[in-house]
């Protein structure tokens, strides 16, 4: 369902349409938000009694959290207060519960009888955009998550390994042998991952790192915008409001003429019989092998996959960045790691293989992932009454968000866990329950794209330290406090960078 603030926007839109342009487009506009506004008044039901304490406003937590900037300190004073499960009420999201035990996570992300991804959104999505795993659910999405395994084996992780080395190697060349950098690391990271995720999926260069273009990363964040702006919008409202959203239906005209290009041109190389290097098969060979899927599914797939992958991974390495200049102590040990395995080389991994000789930076990937809670929110609906092992039944009907950002924050969970400490997962195996590391979800449905990523942090890891000695804040730059959801909220981070 569409939120408070996301109405507003459409009705400041409305009243200027209203005012300056056509008086019947406005008006329908006008109209058409009211009626988002009214519905959920008219047709809501009693509120079920839930076995659970809380009964918070999620639309006020909304609000207290955007103006307080701080997510995370809200989200666990909730569960101090009132325990792993917390009711959630509001005028979009009539029962909800915000969810922070392992065990029924475990059950959430693994029992598809009685959970599964919301219809709506992924009729939504779907409508807008064309059916792709990520808003499937039952047959459809083991059909298309069969397909999209195939494109994970060991060569195409393998040539994941290969373009992060050239496209990181290539980012920090054109950074200049200064003695002494000052990169905007939101750019330059978004870029470089851009380029990563287009090669691996479509074998498609954008050339953002090379070129000093940006039309691509624009656009990337136009498109994210204009599928949140629509996120929740009924059917017969977006004919409505189309006439004020005429950007957004070229965004997806842009991405679209992509894929139909990378299309042709794998086409036309196989039909010449070029074959891939290192029999590497990309995500769009897989697909145009698969059975049963339509132009539009593929194209829809490789949209999905490009747009998960370039934004997680983009988001994990900024705090990667980010943690190097907050703890410079542990920048220093992967650095004295890596030194001491290769030496000074400044292209010091050759292999794939190299990466697993740093059991440290391994660890420290596995702490930013948690720390800054990297994972984002889940979501779930209840398709059957669902009893808990303590008895407690969860109604049919209720939104289920996972509560990662308290599982990773947890001291039961992890020890001392507001602190960062990377050498906690030196002997994870030791102590790690199951369900309690949600960096890249859990189950069946756990991402696709989980050692692609950790593939390409630790090549941009090791480059960074093998070149930089020193990186911290540029001057006037403040400390991140958390990490931000999408890099459309990020604006620019600002770090300055020394050789010596």
């Amino acid at each position: 369902m569409p939120s408070d603030s996301l109405c507003a926007i459409y009705m400041d839109k409305a009243w200027a349409v209203l005012k300056q342009r056509s008086v019947l487009y406005g008006t329908a506009a006008v109209l058409s938000v009211a009626t988002l506004l009214v519905i959920p008044y008219v047709t809501k039901r009693k509120l079920i009694a839930f076995p659970y304490a809380g009964r918070q406003s999620l639309n006020k937590l909304i609000a207290q959290s955007t103006s307080e900037g701080n997510h995370s300190k809200i989200i666990l004073n909730l569960h101090d207060k009132h325990g792993p499960v917390v009711a959630l009420s509001g005028m979009f999201v009539m029962e909800a519960l915000l969810v922070a035990d392992p065990v029924i996570i475990h059950h959430i992300l693994r029992d598809f009888d009685h959970f599964e991804r919301s219809r709506k959104i992924m009729e939504f999505l779907t409508d807008l955009r064309g059916k792709f795993v990520f808003a499937l659910n039952g047959e459809e999405w083991k059909h298309h998550r069969q397909a999209m395994v195939k494109a994970t084996k060991l060569n195409n992780v393998r040539f994941g390994f290969a373009v992060s080395r050239q496209k990181v190697e290539e980012m920090i060349q054109l950074w200049g042998n200064a003695d002494e950098i000052t990169i905007d690391s939101v750019t330059e990271i978004m870029k470089c991952t851009l380029d990563i995720s287009g090669l691996e999926f479509l074998s498609y260069d954008f050339g953002m790192v090379t070129r000093n273009d940006i039309t691509c990363l624009e656009m990337s964040k136009a498109f994210e915008k204009a599928v949140m702006k629509r996120l929740g919008i009924p059917k017969w409202i977006a004919p409505i409001i189309k006439p004020f959203t005429k950007r957004d239906y070229k965004v997806f005209a842009w991405f679209d003429a992509i894929t139909e290009n990378a299309i042709k041109d794998k086409l036309a190389r196989t039909a010449a019989g070029e074959k891939s290097k290192e029999g590497h098969e990309d995500l769009l060979d897989t697909l145009l092998a698969a059975k049963d899927f339509t132009p539009r599914d593929i194209k829809s797939e490789l949209e999905g996959a490009w747009m998960a992958a370039k934004d997680t991974t983009a988001i994990s390495a900024c705090v990667m960045i980010e943690t190097f200049a907050q703890f410079p102590d542990v920048a220093n040990r992967a650095r004295a790691e890596v030194r001491s395995e290769f030496g000074d080389s400044k292209e010091p991994v050759q292999a794939i293989e190299d990466l697993a000789k740093l059991p440290y930076l391994d660890a420290l990937i596995k702490e930013i992932l948690r720390y800054w809670n990297v994972a984002g929110v889940l979501m779930r609906i209840v398709r059957e009454d669902f009893q808990t092992a303590d008895g407690k039944v969860i109604p049919k009907g209720t939104t289920v968000f996972v509560s990662s950002l308290a599982v990773h924050l947890n001291d039961e969970f992890y020890p001392e866990a507001s602190t960062f400490k990377p050498e906690r997962w030196l002997n994870s195996e030791e102590w790690l329950k199951p369900g309690t590391f949600l960096a890249f979800s859990d189950g069946p449905q756990r991402c696709l794209g989980e050692r692609f990523a950790y593939v390409t942090l630790k090549v941009l890891a090791v480059t960074i330290l093998s070149h930089f000695s020193r990186i911290e804040h540029a001057p006037g730059q403040e400390p991140m406090v958390e990490k931000k959801n999408g890099l459309n909220a990020w604006g620019s981070r600002y770090y300055r960078l020394k050789r010596t």
